[in-house]
């Protein structure tokens, strides 16, 4: 995913399940008057259902006859329910070429929890990297990564008597980035935090005898931005299956992805799955012109 950061953050999920009601033929008219508003150009947000009413009824067309949930009368969502509910998230992030963020991480790496927070300003093209970090332990420290420069390298540049050494070239799969971060700076971002994502549900729903779990929140929170979250769980462990749980956030507004989560397997039945990672973007700008000035050293005073 995407990634190479974040530190712990708790977010209130505000709300549950959605809910449809009424007969049949009001259904009916519903979905039509959906699909409507939706043909018709220029419609408002307030022409258009929730999104997560549409994901419900998506879910209800698609269900076989007589296949009801425990509700009674709604199935339940299913992974691909969600896939096709990202590809709106896919489209919003194919508009953004840069932007600016606190990227915060927690990783399990080699049996160590990492807490770490930085400013990023992140370029897709040329694929460029630029953080400056505000952990206490590592307050200070510079990573700057310009594709296709510096051969490729990470340029680093610490704080205190290890600034002495000055600008320092760190190969990506270099053991001292390995022993802080669970994946390469190439995988930071929120596309790349999207796309994680998709690809997990997309093997996930094709491991058989897969016993999963799919939650939509339509009214979460993170830091009092108003989101729509999505959790799948697997209830049952198959050497298939690589994460216990998988979470990720949305702007509602923007659709962009904010914040994913993964989740291990507990090692005994009843108890926490444990965390392996959670990566968030919080005072997120986009599109704001960065230039190549933006990813040189030289600048930083490396």
């Amino acid at each position: 995913m995407s990634f190479v950061r974040p530190v712990v953050v708790i977010l209130v999920l505000a709300a549950g399940w959605l809910t449809a009601g009424g007969a049949a033929s009001a259904d009916k008219e519903r979905r039509d008057a959906r699909r409507a508003a939706k043909a018709k150009p220029g419609a408002s947000a307030d022409d258009r259902s929730d999104t997560g009413a549409d994901l419900k009824e998506e879910a209800r067309e698609a269900a076989e006859p007589g296949q009801k949930n425990a509700e009674g009368d709604l199935p339940a969502l299913t992974l691909r329910d969600v896939i096709r509910f990202a590809t709106e998230s896919r489209a919003a992030v194919k508009e953004i070429k840069d932007y600016t963020a606190l990227f915060t991480k927690t990783e399990l790496v080699n049996g160590r929890m990492i807490n770490q927070v930085m400013e990023m300003k992140f370029r897709t093209k040329p694929f460029s990297v630029y953080m400056l970090f505000k952990s206490a332990d590592v307050q200070g420290r510079q990573v700057l990564y310009f594709e296709g420069r510096n051969n490729n390298n990470l340029v680093v540049k610490e704080t205190g008597f290890k600034a002495i050494a000055g600008a320092i070239p760190l190969r990506l799969t270099d053991p001292r980035v390995q022993a802080e971060n669970r994946h390469p700076i190439t995988q930071l971002g929120i596309a790349n935090l999207l796309e994680t994502t998709i690809t997990d549900w997309e093997y996930d729903a094709k491991v058989e005898g897969d016993d999963v779990e799919v939650q939509f929140f339509p009214n979460a929170r993170l830091d009092g931005i108003p989101c729509q979250a999505v959790q799948v769980k697997h209830n049952k462990k198959l050497s298939e299956l690589k994460y216990h749980m998988n979470r990720i956030y949305f702007d509602k507004e923007t659709k962009l992805p904010l914040r994913g989560e993964r989740f291990g397997w507990p090692k005994q039945p009843g108890e926490k799955a444990p965390l392996l990672e959670d990566y968030k973007y919080s005072s997120l700008k986009t599109n704001v012109k960065l230039t190549d000035a933006d990813f040189d050293p030289v600048r930083y005073g490396f």
